[in-house]
């Protein structure tokens, strides 16, 4: 069933699933993916899903690539250091996050809470 219809302006919209297939490997499951569909963006995760990955899936939907930053929730490498609860963005994810839900804001694409 197409997702589509739940999908509406200036509100970014979270799906929960109970299971979420990697579409590159074969029977290995993700716990979260952000999807763009033209100008749409929507995140799905996976029931498994730690809360971190819903602030990693938000941090691609206001523009962030993975990155090598060791502190970073967006960097996918297996490390130990820093410790898992002490993850966060990088200070130039940021400082680039906040560019982009400014120019966002700035376009009407997303409602500013002020």
């Amino acid at each position: 069933a197409s997702l589509k219809k739940y999908v509406t302006n200036r509100v970014i919209h979270v799906f929960v699933t109970s299971r979420l297939q990697d579409v590159d490997v074969a029977d290995k499951e993700i716990r979260g993916v952000t999807l763009k569909k033209g100008e749409t963006k929507y995140i799905i995760l996976s029931e498994i899903a730690p809360d971190r990955v819903l602030a990693h899936e938000l941090g691609h939907l206001f523009g962030l690539p993975h990155s090598t930053y060791a502190e970073s929730i967006m960097n996918k490498t297996e490390r130990t250091e820093p410790p898992l609860e002490s993850r966060t963005f990088a200070l130039a994810e940021i400082e680039k996050l906040k560019a982009n839900v400014k120019r966002l804001v700035r376009a009407k694409i997303l409602a500013s809470a002020h």
